[in-house]
Protein backbone atom coordinates (compact mmCIF):
# COMPACT_ATOMS: atom_id res chain seq x y z
CA UNK A 1 0.00 0.00 0.00
CA UNK A 2 2.74 2.42 1.28
CA UNK A 3 6.20 1.79 1.12
CA UNK A 4 8.81 4.73 2.40
CA UNK A 5 12.11 3.91 1.47
CA UNK A 6 15.72 5.81 2.44
CA UNK A 7 13.84 8.94 3.29
CA UNK A 8 16.32 11.76 4.19
CA UNK A 9 15.77 15.58 5.56
CA UNK A 10 18.47 18.02 7.15
CA UNK A 11 17.94 21.80 8.20
CA UNK A 12 20.21 24.36 8.20
CA UNK A 13 20.88 25.28 11.54
CA UNK A 14 22.26 29.03 10.91
CA UNK A 15 23.63 30.67 8.35
CA UNK A 16 27.19 29.43 8.92
CA UNK A 17 26.04 25.61 10.47
CA UNK A 18 26.10 22.71 8.48
CA UNK A 19 23.21 21.06 7.31
CA UNK A 20 21.26 19.15 10.60
CA UNK A 21 19.80 15.76 9.50
CA UNK A 22 16.06 15.20 10.93
CA UNK A 23 15.45 12.42 8.94
CA UNK A 24 18.09 9.74 8.00
CA UNK A 25 17.32 7.02 5.44
CA UNK A 26 14.49 5.36 6.94
CA UNK A 27 12.25 2.75 5.11
CA UNK A 28 9.31 1.14 6.49
CA UNK A 29 6.16 -0.26 4.88
CA UNK A 30 2.26 -0.02 5.10
CA UNK A 31 -0.22 -2.60 4.36
CA UNK A 32 -3.38 -2.68 3.14
CA UNK A 33 -6.04 -2.15 6.16
CA UNK A 34 -2.93 -1.85 8.46
CA UNK A 35 -2.24 0.22 11.81
CA UNK A 36 1.07 0.59 11.77
CA UNK A 37 3.25 2.67 14.56
CA UNK A 38 5.68 5.13 14.59
CA UNK A 39 6.99 5.63 17.74
CA UNK A 40 9.58 8.16 19.71
CA UNK A 41 10.54 11.09 21.59
CA UNK A 42 9.53 14.54 21.06
CA UNK A 43 11.84 16.12 18.49
CA UNK A 44 12.36 12.34 17.12
CA UNK A 45 11.64 12.98 13.96
CA UNK A 46 8.08 11.45 13.93
CA UNK A 47 6.18 14.68 12.40
CA UNK A 48 8.73 15.37 9.96
CA UNK A 49 8.19 11.52 8.50
CA UNK A 50 4.54 12.53 8.11
CA UNK A 51 5.04 15.67 6.40
CA UNK A 52 7.40 14.24 3.86
CA UNK A 53 5.23 11.29 2.85
CA UNK A 54 2.19 14.19 2.39
CA UNK A 55 4.36 16.54 0.14
CA UNK A 56 4.33 19.27 2.90
CA UNK A 57 8.31 19.42 2.62
CA UNK A 58 10.30 18.60 0.22
CA UNK A 59 12.33 15.71 1.05
CA UNK A 60 16.38 15.54 0.45
CA UNK A 61 16.33 11.87 -0.89
CA UNK A 62 14.69 8.86 -0.90
CA UNK A 63 11.40 7.56 -2.28
CA UNK A 64 7.88 7.24 -0.83
CA UNK A 65 5.75 4.54 -3.10
CA UNK A 66 1.72 5.04 -3.45
CA UNK A 67 -0.40 3.35 -5.67
CA UNK A 68 3.49 2.70 -7.64
CA UNK A 69 4.12 6.33 -8.05
CA UNK A 70 6.79 8.21 -6.25
CA UNK A 71 4.76 10.63 -4.14
CA UNK A 72 7.81 12.74 -4.12
CA UNK A 73 7.81 13.40 -7.76
CA UNK A 74 4.63 13.66 -8.33
CA UNK A 75 3.28 16.89 -10.23
CA UNK A 76 0.22 19.44 -9.01
CA UNK A 77 -2.42 17.07 -10.65
CA UNK A 78 -0.98 14.52 -9.42
CA UNK A 79 -1.29 15.86 -5.32
CA UNK A 80 -4.67 16.96 -6.01
CA UNK A 81 -5.85 13.03 -6.41
CA UNK A 82 -3.04 11.61 -4.04
CA UNK A 83 -4.30 14.57 -1.04
CA UNK A 84 -7.77 12.91 -0.72
CA UNK A 85 -6.30 9.34 -0.79
CA UNK A 86 -3.92 10.42 2.07
CA UNK A 87 -5.12 12.20 5.05
CA UNK A 88 -3.64 13.07 8.23
CA UNK A 89 -5.24 14.43 11.70
CA UNK A 90 -2.86 16.41 13.80
CA UNK A 91 -2.39 16.78 17.70
CA UNK A 92 -4.07 19.98 18.34
CA UNK A 93 -7.49 19.90 16.68
CA UNK A 94 -8.67 22.91 17.41
CA UNK A 95 -5.55 24.33 15.47
CA UNK A 96 -6.65 22.55 12.21
CA UNK A 97 -9.78 24.22 12.33
CA UNK A 98 -10.40 27.54 11.61
CA UNK A 99 -12.25 29.91 14.43
CA UNK A 100 -14.84 31.50 12.39
CA UNK A 101 -15.62 28.38 10.49
CA UNK A 102 -19.12 26.18 11.99
CA UNK A 103 -18.84 23.17 12.30
CA UNK A 104 -20.50 22.62 8.99
CA UNK A 105 -18.56 24.61 6.68
CA UNK A 106 -15.39 22.78 8.44
CA UNK A 107 -16.60 19.08 7.61
CA UNK A 108 -18.28 19.98 3.94
CA UNK A 109 -15.34 22.60 2.74
CA UNK A 110 -13.35 19.56 0.96
CA UNK A 111 -16.49 17.88 -0.15
CA UNK A 112 -17.05 20.85 -2.02
CA UNK A 113 -13.46 21.69 -3.32
CA UNK A 114 -13.07 18.19 -4.61
CA UNK A 115 -16.15 18.54 -5.94
CA UNK A 116 -17.46 15.46 -3.87
CA UNK A 117 -20.88 16.64 -3.49
CA UNK A 118 -23.00 18.74 -5.87
CA UNK A 119 -25.94 20.14 -4.38
CA UNK A 120 -26.84 21.33 -0.55
CA UNK A 121 -29.20 17.98 -0.03
CA UNK A 122 -26.26 15.79 -1.37
CA UNK A 123 -24.01 17.88 1.30
CA UNK A 124 -25.84 17.41 3.84
CA UNK A 125 -26.57 13.37 3.61
CA UNK A 126 -22.64 13.06 3.11
CA UNK A 127 -22.47 15.31 7.29
CA UNK A 128 -25.20 13.01 8.59
CA UNK A 129 -23.40 10.14 7.24
CA UNK A 130 -19.86 11.38 9.11
CA UNK A 131 -21.60 11.86 12.17
CA UNK A 132 -22.65 8.74 12.25
CA UNK A 133 -19.17 7.50 11.66
CA UNK A 134 -17.77 9.69 14.12
CA UNK A 135 -20.19 9.39 17.33
CA UNK A 136 -20.32 12.92 16.64
CA UNK A 137 -24.21 14.94 17.30
CA UNK A 138 -25.91 17.29 14.91
CA UNK A 139 -26.71 19.65 17.57
CA UNK A 140 -23.19 21.00 17.21
CA UNK A 141 -22.88 21.67 13.64
CA UNK A 142 -23.70 25.29 14.02
CA UNK A 143 -20.96 25.71 16.61
CA UNK A 144 -17.93 26.88 16.33
CA UNK A 145 -14.02 25.35 17.35
CA UNK A 146 -14.17 27.24 20.61
CA UNK A 147 -17.70 25.92 21.66
CA UNK A 148 -17.29 22.78 21.22
CA UNK A 149 -14.52 20.06 23.29
CA UNK A 150 -11.02 18.96 22.31
CA UNK A 151 -12.64 15.63 21.88
CA UNK A 152 -15.00 16.94 19.87
CA UNK A 153 -13.22 18.97 17.50
CA UNK A 154 -10.67 15.95 17.46
CA UNK A 155 -13.70 14.02 15.63
CA UNK A 156 -14.59 16.63 13.48
CA UNK A 157 -11.16 16.79 12.01
CA UNK A 158 -11.47 13.20 11.67
CA UNK A 159 -15.09 13.82 9.85
CA UNK A 160 -13.58 16.11 7.35
CA UNK A 161 -10.64 13.53 6.57
CA UNK A 162 -12.88 10.76 6.19
CA UNK A 163 -15.50 13.13 4.22
CA UNK A 164 -12.89 12.02 1.14
CA UNK A 165 -12.82 8.45 1.96
CA UNK A 166 -8.50 8.04 1.98
CA UNK A 167 -6.97 5.05 1.85
CA UNK A 168 -4.23 5.73 4.02
CA UNK A 169 -5.11 8.09 7.74
CA UNK A 170 -2.00 9.89 9.28
CA UNK A 171 -2.90 10.24 13.12
CA UNK A 172 0.07 12.69 14.60
CA UNK A 173 -0.20 11.88 18.27
CA UNK A 174 -4.22 12.43 17.97
CA UNK A 175 -4.87 12.01 21.60
CA UNK A 176 -1.91 13.39 23.80
CA UNK A 177 -3.89 16.63 24.22
CA UNK A 178 -6.91 14.58 25.45
CA UNK A 179 -7.88 13.38 29.15
CA UNK A 180 -7.91 9.39 29.27
CA UNK A 181 -11.51 8.52 28.99
CA UNK A 182 -11.86 11.07 26.14
CA UNK A 183 -8.26 9.51 24.59
CA UNK A 184 -9.92 6.04 24.70
CA UNK A 185 -12.91 6.83 22.62
CA UNK A 186 -10.68 8.39 20.05
CA UNK A 187 -8.75 5.20 19.81
CA UNK A 188 -11.79 3.13 19.50
CA UNK A 189 -13.36 5.04 16.76
CA UNK A 190 -9.87 5.24 14.81
CA UNK A 191 -9.78 1.05 15.40
CA UNK A 192 -13.32 0.64 14.09
CA UNK A 193 -12.61 2.69 10.97
CA UNK A 194 -9.38 0.35 10.55
CA UNK A 195 -11.28 -3.02 11.07
CA UNK A 196 -14.54 -2.06 8.90
CA UNK A 197 -13.72 0.39 6.26
CA UNK A 198 -10.25 -1.28 6.11
CA UNK A 199 -8.52 1.73 6.36
CA UNK A 200 -4.37 1.72 6.98
CA UNK A 201 -3.21 4.24 9.74
CA UNK A 202 -0.12 5.50 10.25
CA UNK A 203 0.03 6.21 14.41
CA UNK A 204 2.38 8.80 15.19
CA UNK A 205 2.80 8.27 19.02
CA UNK A 206 5.19 8.84 21.89
CA UNK A 207 3.26 6.44 24.44
CA UNK A 208 4.11 2.96 24.30
CA UNK A 209 0.87 1.54 25.61
CA UNK A 210 -1.01 3.50 22.86
CA UNK A 211 0.82 1.87 20.25
CA UNK A 212 0.74 -1.75 21.37
CA UNK A 213 -2.88 -1.65 22.26
CA UNK A 214 -3.53 -0.01 18.67
CA UNK A 215 -0.41 -1.38 15.94
CA UNK A 216 0.24 -4.41 14.11
CA UNK A 217 3.73 -3.58 14.01
CA UNK A 218 5.60 -0.88 15.06
CA UNK A 219 8.97 1.63 13.85
CA UNK A 220 10.73 3.13 17.31
CA UNK A 221 12.70 6.38 15.46
CA UNK A 222 15.30 7.93 17.52
CA UNK A 223 17.45 11.29 16.09
CA UNK A 224 15.54 10.77 12.56
CA UNK A 225 16.54 6.82 12.52
CA UNK A 226 14.88 3.69 12.52
CA UNK A 227 16.55 2.06 15.39
CA UNK A 228 13.86 -1.04 15.98
CA UNK A 229 10.89 -2.42 13.71
CA UNK A 230 9.06 -5.63 14.57
CA UNK A 231 5.88 -6.87 16.10
CA UNK A 232 4.07 -5.04 19.01
CA UNK A 233 3.53 -8.11 20.18
CA UNK A 234 7.15 -8.91 20.52
CA UNK A 235 7.91 -5.29 22.50
CA UNK A 236 8.24 -5.38 25.85
CA UNK A 237 6.06 -3.65 28.78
Amino acid sequence: MLVVEKLSKSYSNGFWSKSVPAVRDVSFHIETGEAFGLMGKNGSGKSTIARLILGLIKADGGRVLFQGKNLLQASKKDWSYFRQKLQIIFQQPLQALDPKQTVYSAITEPLWVHNRVTTRKSAQEKVEELLALTNLSNEILDRRPHQISGGQAQRVVLARALSLDPEILIADEPTSMLDISVQAQVLSLLKNLQTERGISILLISHDLSVVKQFCNRMAFIDSGEIIHLSQTDSMPN
